[in-house]
């Protein structure tokens, strides 16, 4: 019996199929690698902390910053209190060295002589003795009280050997003041003595005299100002600083 080409040979069409399915399996197989290899290749992924330890995290960062500015701010307000100590030491040597400038006032004094007193004058128009007094130590800036019972309390007690020019002298009756003058120096004053006379320098007679010089603190109010501003500046810098209790 001889075989026909039908049982010899598969046909066209199983020929076919068969191939279509190896392309179908070879695809598959194709994509299931590529995956593979893709998810080897991407990054794993970090796995993200717990709250808990964000929040500890957190804490941490807050506390070092907090400790790191109190450090820096406590060394800033120490070297400005440094230089405030160090300024006001100079002002109040300043202070304690300032003295009236006898020249300028004896200078200042002369250029009146002449003017007629006149009672409650306080102008070259004419002066009476406090308002002569005043008048002259306001040219060279300095402000004296107004009367001389005032002048005599407000000026600082020397004696006639310790007198200078450009002092405040004052004829007195027990402790009061009722007469003032500028000492010129050699046991001379200025002044402008009474009603019907005028500005002169004269000779000390058989008065009690009394002798004041000038505070240090009216002849430079200016510093005596900044002196008050540092103080205050350097008590607020070194005042104990409240710390905010944790809640």
């Amino acid at each position: 019996m001889s075989l026909t080409g039908r049982h010899l040979k598969p046909t066209h069409s199983r020929i076919k199929n068969h191939a279509v399915k190896a392309v179908v399996a070879i695809s598959a197989c194709a994509l299931i690698l590529s995956s593979s290899a893709a998810q080897a290749d991407s990054p794993q992924p970090t796995p993200k902390p717990s709250p808990s330890q964000q929040t500890a995290t957190n804490k941490k960062a807050v506390d070092d910053y907090l400790s790191k500015r109190t450090v820096a701010v406590a060394a800033s307000r120490a070297r400005k209190a440094s230089s405030l100590r160090l300024k006001i030491a100079k002002t109040r040597q300043a202070i304690a060295r300032a003295q009236v400038n006898g020249a300028q006032i004896m200078a200042i004094a002369a250029k009146y002589k002449g003017t007629p007193y006149r009672y409650g004058g306080s102008t070259p128009a004419g002066f009476d003795c406090s308002g002569y007094t005043s008048y002259v130590f306001r040219q060279a800036g300095i402000n004296l009280p107004r009367i001389a019972q005032s002048q005599y309390r407000w000026s600082k007690r020397i004696t006639l050997a310790q007198a200078k020019p450009g002092d405040l002298a004052f004829y007195l009756s027990g402790n009061y003041a009722y007469h003032a003058a500028i000492y010129a120096g050699n046991g001379m004053i200025w002044h402008s003595p009474r009603p019907g006379e005028s500005v002169k320098k004269v000779k000390i007679r058989n008065h009690k005299m009394g002798f004041g010089r000038i505070p240090a603190s009216a002849v430079v109010p200016g510093l005596l100002a900044q002196l008050a501003r540092d103080t205050k500046a350097l008590n607020q810098l070194v005042k104990p600083v409240k710390v905010a209790k944790k809640k």
